[in-house]
Formats: C-alpha cells, structure tokens, sequence
C-alpha cells in the first residue's frame, strides 16, 4: 500500500510540477539529510532554495500564495533591517553584520516550504519521506558506529570519561542526540497529519534509543519533556 502510494506521488512530482518547482522540492528533500554529512552542502541548499523563492516572488501565477502572508513578509524585512543596522555599530563587525547578513536564507527556504505546501497537495508526504531517508540512513550508520567502532564514512566512536558516544556523521562533534531531538517532534506530527497514529509511539522509542547512545545530557533532557507532553 506504501509503495503504491509513493509510487503515485513521484508520478505527480514529475508530471504536475514545472521544472523551477521540482528543483526547489528536491533541495528541500535532501536537506535535513545533508545538515548531517556537510554544513557546507546544506547550507548551499539552503541558499539555492531561496534564490528560487525570490524568482517564484515575483511570478503573477504565485501572487495568491505569497499574498495570503504578505504581512509576515513585510515584518522579517522590518526586522531583518532593524538588525542589520543595529550590527553596523558592533564592535566586532566582520563577525557579526557579514554572517548576519545571509541569515535571510533561511527565513526564504521556509517560505518556500510554505508556497510548495500550500500548491502541491503531495508535498507533506515528499517531507515525510525526506524525514525517513533522514532517520533510517543516520540510524543505521548509528548501529554500525556502535557495534564496529566506526561508521561507514570511517569515523570512530567517540570517548567521554570511558564512556562511549555515538556520533554519525557529525565525527568527533557531539550533536547526533540533538539533531535527533529537533527532528522527532516535526516527524511525529507529519505521522499525525498523514493519519498514520499507530506509529508515533514507536518512532518516540527507537529515537530515545539513539538519543541516549549520543550521551547527550541536554538532548537527553529535551528529550523526556517531548515524552512528557506526548503522553
């Protein structure tokens, strides 16, 4: 039943977008995988995205979807500038207004989540495969860092005090618990959206599973107030 219904959302993927539309689906699609391999690579994602979204702004066709949130779009501008002039006046300027400065991407790629929601009724479940790519390809390189002593990339167990943590992808950095911890609530409602009730539960517990091999007290934490407010 799964496959026949993926099946026919590639078929609608690739007969009912245009071509600037399934670039930016297929960015956003690779996206939370790749914030996991290459900061660098995610990030250029990003910034290609918005680039499309600047383009679909200015597309008469798209006047209604960008109009319905016109407002929110007039405020982050507002605020955006705000900041930036507020950073000219930083002491240390080179290493706050010109990072600052292309933070604006990222407020782009998810107006272009929202334009792609609100045009394409199969755009929730391309998210919801996205997050499974995403989970199953950072588990199972979890599984073989754990029981071999590296990942597929060759990356090694990492040691605190003796005890052993799980990195992934992330290398020597301690960040798979909190990566993980962000992702599970959008996962578990994208389960919900999809009527998919009887798996959330599940999903929680194979995540705490990997969250508490990272050894992460702070995703470990955030962790059991999503357990709490789930249940």
């Amino acid at each position: 039943k799964h496959i026949y219904k993926m099946k026919i959302i590639i078929e609608q993927f690739l007969s009912k977008t245009n071509n600037l539309d399934k670039l930016l689906i297929s960015l956003i699609f690779f996206f939370p995988l790749l914030l996991t391999i290459s900061i660098f690579i995610a990030d250029l994602f990003a910034s290609l995205s918005a680039l499309i979204v600047i383009v679909l702004l200015f597309f008469k066709k798209n006047k209604d979807i960008f109009y319905k949130i016109r407002f929110k779009l007039y405020f982050f501008l507002i605020f955006f500038f705000l900041v930036l002039i507020s950073l000219i006046f930083s002491i240390s300027y080179e290493k706050s207004f010109l990072p600052s400065f292309f933070y604006f991407r990222y407020f782009l790629f998810v107006v272009g989540i929202y334009y792609l929601l609100k045009k394409y009724s199969f755009f929730v479940n391309i998210l919801f495969y996205s997050l499974i790519l995403t989970f199953s390809v950072v588990s199972f390189d979890s599984i073989i860092q754990y029981i071999f002593g590296s990942n597929i990339f060759g990356f090694k167990v990492s040691y605190a005090t003796h005890t052993p943590y799980v990195t992934s992808f992330f290398n020597d950095e301690k960040k798979l618990g909190s990566y993980l911890v962000r992702l599970l609530p959008l996962f578990i409602s994208l389960f919900y959206f999809l009527n998919l009730k009887k798996y959330p539960t599940y999903i929680i517990l194979i995540f705490g599973f990997f969250i508490f091999l990272s050894s992460e007290r702070t995703a470990l934490f955030l962790y059991f107030i999503i357990l709490f407010f789930y249940f």
